[in-house]
């Protein structure tokens, strides 16, 4: 599933590099950024989630 997000968000910069170089360096930063965001997002999500299942498991030992 990503990397056919992937490859469709290439294709549109590709298209828009073609027509317009500046839209499209701008495009870029934002997909730069979002994926940023997204693994910002998923890093704070395994912090908060990981200590819940380390305390588990050092209870069981």
């Amino acid at each position: 599933m990503n990397n056919t997000i992937a490859s469709l968000l290439l294709i549109v910069l590709l298209c828009t590099l073609i027509f317009s170089p500046f839209a499209a360096l701008s495009l870029l930063m934002l997909f730069v950024f979002a994926a940023a965001m997204i693994s910002l997002v998923s890093a704070i999500t395994r912090a908060v989630l990981t200590p819940t299942s380390d305390a588990a498991q050092r209870d069981r030992e």
